[in-house]
């Protein structure tokens, strides 16, 4: 966000009006002569780029403020409204908006790939497993497997590897730092600053991602002019390899007055933050996108965030994941298509009764009413509340979708939860599965309530003791998952598994939470979830598409 003096040149004695908005309309403001920065400093950013037109003002309602929460209405030059419109951050008032609304920003396919390096806000994976543990979990309420959940259209996949060497190596020979025991598009490592990041950047770039996501991490906080390493030794790197750079902020925190929250890191983490907006201001749209977590997570007047995102007041929990992942979204709207890659996959769907026909599942302990054929909904241990199953036409599928209404019953414990399985253990039969790698998705609706936590997928094979979670976001340090309160669809889909040679089959298992204690407190109505499909297949062997081994 930038503060411009935006001017109308028809009354050029009239005063202009002050007005903070988005920094691509900003620059294009200032690039028409219509505007000029309100800070001098800024103002060399905001003129990086070709000159527009001043011609044909029209009057548009802007959205402005530190938050994009107000509106303003005002006249720019249509070369300037065609920015404000591309960004979705105007409309106008009298007439469309006439001509091409060009875009500013690249436009990469559905499917790219997009690496990750950071510390343990951002990571995904097992924590402290031996390198012969081969599980593969999602276990951090990651923003950008939230985002991923809800619009999946870039890719980020993990498989097991033992790191140590390589993040030895990324230290300069020694490292201390969380072994993630995972290697893929997401490399974050717990603990870890700036310097580790630029030992294991060469390796990243290598691995073919078009787009690096990089945010400066409290690691690095207290790290002598950390902003201009950063710069200098990742994200400038990243450019002059062809690579596309989304620069994030540094996270905020909420207050607590121990560890790294003290005021010298306060103080460090808003000089970074300013040096790394007015870089991405600098380069330009055209090679990077800003993302300003102070945005989704905003500030109180001592520069804290709210505890509420946070389970330890550091590291986002599943409501502060979800916040992160809606701001996320909007900006990688300007880069990214919104088709589905999931439903492109055209491997066979190996799932038994894909499509959820029939009426004759089983429901068990505290469900009742219809379950789709071969399947089995029950009730996790510790639920108490209750649940009716019913089937509605689906047309998207030309199937069925499972409708499972929930009742908070007196009893709930803090988190409850209701598994949907193949059959009685889960287990799909092998077929031709055996020996390859295999994914999984399941497509879950939820309401707009606060009750209802985020699903979580298991795709499992008990022959090669591999596991992948998708969305598992309620163990993490014990977090429990919780919601943003409002509507959407899921799209929860597994890093692929190694089925075994001599496995009998994958097992497949969605998990529904609820937030029952809270929900029977407040008197919640009944909650209902849908479960519109799900597909299993192969999707080949993740580590050739990231060039890797």
């Amino acid at each position: 966000m930038k503060t411009i003096l935006l001017f109308d040149p028809r009354f050029p004695l009239n005063h202009p009006r002050r007005l903070t908005v988005a920094d691509e309309i900003a620059s294009a403001a200032v690039r028409a002569g219509v505007a000029a920065a309100a800070n001098p400093s800024e103002a060399g950013a905001l003129a990086v780029g070709p000159q527009l037109s001043q011609a044909d003002m029209t009057e548009v309602v802007l959205q402005h403020g530190a938050t994009n929460a107000a509106l303003a209405r005002v006249f720019v030059p249509l070369s300037v409204a065609q920015v404000g419109a591309g960004l979705g951050m105007l409309a106008a008032v009298s007439r469309p908006i006439a001509g091409t609304i060009p875009s500013i920003f690249p436009q990469f396919p559905v499917g790219t790939k997009i690496s990750v390096l950071g510390d343990s806000t951002v990571a995904h994976g097992t924590f402290g497993a031996s390198p012969g543990d081969k599980l593969v979990r999602k276990l951090n309420a990651g923003h950008y497997e939230v985002a991923q959940a809800l619009k999946p259209r870039f890719a980020m996949e993990e498989w097991p590897s033992n790191t140590t060497a390589r993040d030895n190596a990324a230290a300069g020979g020694s490292s201390s730092y969380t072994k993630q025991w995972v290697d893929g598009g997401n490399r974050a490592v717990s603990g870890s600053p700036v310097s580790f990041h630029a030992g294991l950047l060469p390796s990243t770039l290598a691995m073919g991602a078009p787009i690096l996501a990089y945010s400066a991490t409290v690691n690095s906080a207290a790290l002598p002019n950390a902003e201009q390493t950063i710069i200098d030794q990742i994200l400038m790197p990243a450019i002059n390899a062809g690579k596309y750079v989304l620069v994030g902020t540094m996270l905020p925190w909420a207050a607590s007055g121990t560890g790294l929250d003290t005021p010298a890191n306060v103080a460090s983490r808003m000089r970074i933050n300013t040096a790394l907006r007015a870089w991405a201001a600098s380069v330009g749209p055209t090679k990077a996108l800003l993302l300003d977590w102070d945005i989704p997570f905003p500030l109180d007047g001592s520069n804290y965030a709210s505890s509420d995102n946070f389970y330890d007041t550091l590291h986002p929990n599943s409501l502060g994941a979800a916040r992160l992942s809606l701001y996320l979204n909007s900006r990688l709207d300007l880069i990214l298509p919104s088709d589905n890659q999931l439903l492109a996959r055209i491997t066979p769907n190996k799932q038994p009764n894909p499509t959820f026909t029939g009426t004759t599942g089983t429901a068990a302990g505290t469900v009742s009413g219809q379950v789709p054929t071969g399947y089995r909904l029950i009730n996790a241990s510790g639920t108490v509340s209750t649940a009716v199953a019913s089937l509605e036409a689906n047309a998207a599928t030309g199937g069925q979708s499972l409708v499972v209404t929930v009742q908070p019953v007196s009893g709930s414990i803090a988190e409850e939860g209701f598994n949907f399985t193949y059959g009685t253990a889960g287990t799909i039969p092998v077929s031709d599965m055996a020996g390859q790698y295999v994914a999984t998705y399941f497509e879950v609706e939820v309401p707009a309530s606060p009750y209802v936590g985020v699903p979580t997928a298991y795709l499992y094979d008990a022959g090669s003791t591999m596991e992948a979670r998708a969305l598992d976001l309620d163990s993490t340090y014990g977090n429990s998952s919780k919601s943003d309160g409002s509507a959407k669809t899921f799209w929860i889909a597994t890093d692929p598994v190694l089925v075994g040679a001599s496995s009998t089959g994958p097992n497949v298992t969605l998990r529904l939470r609820l937030r029952g204690a809270e929900a029977f407190a407040a008197g919640a109505a009944p909650i209902t979830i849908k479960i519109k499909r799900v597909w299993t297949g192969v999707v080949g062997d993740p580590k050739p598409r990231w060039s890797a081994s």
